[in-house]
This record gives structure tokens, C-alpha cells and sequence, in this order.
């Protein structure tokens, strides 16, 4: 039975009642309790009716730069380790919500404004995803080129330097589309090449260590294989469960796991025994789930709250707010191509972290977010006016490729390269934006290819 938008509510206000009562939950708490609940649940129930992309960063925002926050103050802010190892919060509670609640809101409230009324419903999806699998049927071999083509591209992309390794990253992502290509198509032996794409996707999360892409394709590639299939709310509800499981536990080894196989040269066999080594053993340990020294670790990794407390702690009281100077140079990246720009900014956060927080990273990976970008930049309040602009961004570009799907039924298959990197929380606007636009052009040189040279409308 489908919950509708009162049951939603209804339930979300029920669970952050229950939170206040174990807690006794401050006014800005409650309201983060409350959006937790109404966006998690209004997301599966969306499940196989439209695609929520943009409910995720939505949820991620929500979890890493709320929720986790307040678990934070609540047990950890407080003790000598954690402040020596500066894993705190750095700002008082009621400063860091003043400026994240609004952030939050805005961002949500721009990703979610309707820009044009029906297009994302029910009717319209299925619509798209029938005319899909009409468009596939005799095309069952586009999605093994794909394949093919992807997986040559990332044996490749180690050795390939400079702009030319980014270009075989993209090249790579056909790959995932490759097995949406085949699960859409006739091809009588699909099962095999989608559980064998599955296989090598696994294999080389493994070698490389790197989960969150796994974990990000799969998310958005199983909301959309979902499409147009009719389940009950409790087994999304289960589903849902059972992948958050999925995810924490791959969060909780990820550290232990890069610690022992990235600084050795281990073959792959032995990555994968420690892989599954330390994952059966965190699942025997499940009963320390709920010890607050076990866990955390865990929170550390997704408290994305602890690096924006230090850029509201470092500025301005040590470095003068950049006024728009880093959102700029991040825009212009995106569409200006290095070799005219040699000195152009890098995505990965170094650099973001030494100048608004002072930090110096080496041999990890840590960023600012957008939410910290824009605060550094802009203070408190054009900080929050510039997360509506950015959440508005998203939408603006989402609301254009869902409509564009109604004539070019395959596009809507490109959703999770284009958005792979645009749902998460924990980088910047250069790696959000930027990824976005060069995947779009990458996707239609690739349409332009096809039916320029080829004569194959994808």
C-alpha cells in the first residue's frame, strides 16, 4: 500500500517525537529529525515510481551534515581524545546549526521547487521506460559494445596521464551503462552479461579500494531498473534496510581495509581474502554495533558537520572570506579545458581544506563540501542564498534531461554517470559541477557519434 504525502508527515512527525523523547532534542534537532524521517521515507516510497535522483543528496546533506553533527555533540564533543585529534565539531551547537538548518533548507528547497508540473510522475515514467524497451529491442548488442569499450578504457586509464586519464574515466562509465543497455534489451542471454558486469564491478572495487563509486552506481542503477514495478512500501522498506546495512558495514572496513593493501603491492587474490576477511569479521562483531567507541570511527567517516565546523571556526578569524573568488574559478574550470588554462583549480580537496580550515592533508582524502565552500565564501547568509543557486542548479539540469527523455528514451539510462558524482556531499563545487558538465558533453559527442558515423540513434 503506497503511503501517501499525510502519512509521510505524519510518520516523520511521530519519529522525531520519539527521537525527542529518548533525546530531549533542542527545537533545531527536532527539525532535523523531522527532515531525516520525511525524506528518507518519501524516498522509498518513490521507489519504482519516479526517479528521485535528487532526494539523495537531499538525505546525504541531511545525515552527514546533520544528524551525524548532533550524534557528535551529543557523545563525542566533549572528550580530550577527540578534541586533540580534532575529530569536534570546533563551533558551539546553536553557531553551527544557525548557519547549516537554513543551508540544508535552501539547498532542499531549490533541488525540489517544481519546474514543470507533471513531468516526473507515475504516468510519465512508465511511458518512458515502455518506449525504452521498444527502443532496445533490436539493439541487443549496444549494450555488450559498451561493456566492452568500458572495461578496455579502465585497464587503460592507470597508464593514460593528464586530461587524457579523465577522458578514459569517462570512456570507462559505459561500462555501467553497457549493463543497462543489456537489462533493457531482448538479448537471451542477458542474465549472464549483467551478473558477470556485477562480478568485474566487484572485483575492481576490491583491487582499488574505492567503494563509494560502487556503492553510488549501484544506488542510482537499482532505482532505475526498479522503474515501473509495483512493491509494497514494507519490502522497499526492507530493500532500503538492507542496503544501508550494505553501506555501513563497507564504511566500517574501508579504512582497515586501505591500511593494509594500499601500502603493499599484494596481488589481487590477496586483497580480496582481506576484503572478505575483515568483512565476516565485522559481521561477527555486529553485537559492538551499538558501543560508542565502536562506532566511532564510523561516525567520523560520515560526519561531513566536523570540517564544516572548522571552516566556521578558521573563518574570518584567520583568513578573510573569499567573496565568490573560489566559486568562480571552480565554474570557470568546468568549461574552460586545461590546456588553455594550465593553472586551472584540481578537484580532490587539498587545497580547499588549507585555505578554509588550515589543515594540510596528505595520504587521505578530505574536503570542504559545498556547504563549507559556500559559507567561506560568502558568510552566513550569502552562504545560504548560494546553496538554493546551487540546489536550484541540479534541478534546473534534472528537469532538462527527464524532459529530453521523452523523446530520447535512452538518455534516462546515462542518469548515473551524469549524476555520479553530483549527489554526493562530501566534495565541492568543482568536482559537482564540473563532473556534470564534462560528462554531458561526453554523453552527447557519444549521441552525435552514433548517428552521425554509425547511423544507430541510441
Amino acid at each position: 500500500m503506497p503511503l501517501n504525502r499525510a502519512y509521510i508527515i505524519l510518520s516523520s512527525i511521530l519519529i522525531s517525537i520519539f527521537a525527542n523523547f529518548l533525546f530531549d532534542t533542542s527545537l533545531l534537532e527536532f527539525i532535523s529529525f523531522f527532515l531525516f524521517s520525511y525524506f528518507i521515507l518519501d524516498f522509498i516510497d518513490s521507489i519504482g515510481k519516479t526517479y528521485e535522483i535528487l532526494h539523495l543528496p537531499i538525505i546525504f546533506a541531511i545525515l552527514q551534515c546533520l544528524i551525524m553533527p548532533i550524534i557528535t555533540y551529543r557523545l563525542y564533543n566533549d572528550d580530550d581524545l577527540v578534541i586533540a585529534l580534532r575529530y569536534d565539531m570546533s563551533v558551539d551547537q546553536d553557531r553551527y546549526f544557525s548557519y547549516m538548518l537554513p543551508a540544508v533548507f535552501m539547498m532542499i528547497f531549490g533541488m525540489k521547487i517544481p519546474l514543470y508540473r507533471g513531468l516526473n510522475n507515475n504516468a510519465q515514467i512508465n511511458t518512458i521506460i515502455n518506449s525504452l524497451k521498444l527502443n532496445l529491442k533490436s539493439k541487443s548488442t549496444l549494450g555488450i559494445v559498451f561493456m566492452c569499450v568500458g572495461l578496455s578504457s579502465g585497464f587503460l586509464q592507470a597508464y593514460v596521464p593528464g586530461e587524457f586519464g579523465y577522458v578514459m574515466y569517462l570512456f570507462n562509465k559505459l561500462f555501467y551503462i553497457g549493463i543497462l543497455y543489456i537489462f533493457y534489451s531482448d538479448n537471451k542471454n542477458k542474465k549472464t552479461f549483467i551478473l558477470s558486469g556485477l562480478i568485474l564491478l566487484l572485483i575492481q572495487t576490491i583491487a582499488t579500494g574505492i567503494f563509494g563509486e560502487l556503492v553510488y552506481t549501484l544506488m542510482l542503477g537499482f532505482i532505475l531498473i526498479i522503474l515501473g514495478n509495483k512493491i509494497s512500501f514494507i519490502r522497499k522498506l526492507i530493500l532500503f534496510l538492507f542496503g544501508l546495512i550494505i553501506i555501513f558495514l563497507l564504511q566500517s572496513i574501508k579504512a582497515e581495509y586501505r591500511k593494509a593493501t594500499w601500502v603493499s603491492e599484494s596481488a589481487s587474490v590477496n586483497k580480496s581474502a582481506s576484503f572478505f576477511s575483515l568483512l565476516i569479521d565485522k559481521i561477527q562483531n555486529s553485537t559492538n554495533i551499538l558501543d560508542k567507541e565502536e562506532v566511532f570511527p564510523l561516525v567520523v567517516r560520515i560526519n561531513q558537520g566536523m570540517i564544516i565546523g572548522k571552516v566556521l571556526n578558521y573563518v574570518p578569524q584567520f583568513v578573510s572570506f573569499f567573496n565568490g573568488e573560489t566559486i568562480f574559478n571552480s565554474l570557470a574550470a568546468s568549461f574552460v579545458p586545461r590546456f588553455l588554462w594550465p593553472d586551472k583549480p584540481i578537484a580532490g580537496g587539498k587545497l580547499n581544506m588549507f585555505q578554509f580550515t588550515g589543515l594540510v592533508i596528505e595520504g587521505y582524502s578530505m574536503n570542504v563540501s559545498p556547504f563549507g565552500e559556500a559559507y567561506a565564501n560568502f558568510n552566513v547568509v550569502g552562504g545560504v542564498m548560494y546553496m538554493f543557486i546551487y540546489g536550484l542548479f541540479f534541478n534546473i539540469i534534472y528537469t532538462f534531461l527527464i524532459y529530453k527523455s521523452r523523446k530520447i528514451y535512452s538518455l534516462i539510462l546515462w542518469f548515473p554517470a551524469l549524476f555520479i558524482n553530483s549527489i554526493q556531499i562530501e566534495t565541492d563545487t568543482l568536482m559537482t559541477v564540473n563532473s556534470l558538465i564534462k560528462t554531458l558533453l561526453f554523453v552527447a559527442l557519444i549521441y552525435w557519434v552514433f548517428k552521425r558515423f554509425l547511423r544507430i540513434q541510441l
